[in-house]
C-alpha cells in the first residue's frame, strides 16, 4: 500500500510544502521519497498525481473550514495539550482564511476519488 503525507505550508503559494511517499511493508512504512520544498497548488497536485497508486493521502493542515471566525474546538484541545511546549495549531477560520489552500487542495483530490475518513463524534 503507497501513502503519502503532506506538510501543507500555511500561504503555500510563497511557502514551501513537503510531500513524503511511502509504503508498507511488512506492517511498517517505509519511505520511498522525500520533495522538501514543494511550492505552490499545482505542483502538489502534479507530484501527488505522478505517483499513480497512491491509497491514501494524510494532509497536515484544515481540509475543511466551516467556521466564520475563532477557532474550531479541535485546535483550542491541540492548543490546551501541547501549547505550553510550543506546539499548537494555526486559527482557521472562513474570516482569517476564506480561500485556503488546504480547502483547495482537498476539492481536487476528491474529484480524483479520495475522500475524507469518517469520524466518530
Amino acid at each position: 500500500m503507497r501513502l503519502a503525507g503532506i506538510d501543507l505550508a500555511w500561504q503555500g503559494e510563497h511557502n514551501p510544502s513537503a510531500i513524503a511517499i511511502g509504503c508498507i511493508k511488512h506492517k511498517q512504512l517505509v519511505l520511498e521519497s522525500l520533495e522538501p520544498a514543494v511550492y505552490k497548488l499545482p505542483r502538489i497536485v502534479k507530484h501527488l498525481t505522478k505517483q499513480g497508486d497512491l491509497q491514501g493521502i494524510a494532509i497536515d493542515a484544515p481540509l475543511i473550514i466551516k467556521s466564520a471566525s475563532g477557532q474550531r474546538e479541535c485546535e483550542k484541545a491541540l492548543s490546551r495539550d501541547y501549547g505550553g511546549r510550543k506546539a499548537s495549531c494555526h486559527t482557521s477560520n472562513k474570516r482569517l482564511s476564506p480561500e485556503a489552500l488546504s480547502v483547495e487542495l482537498s476539492s481536487i483530490l476528491q474529484s480524483q476519488g479520495f475522500h475524507h475518513l469518517a469520524t466518530s463524534k
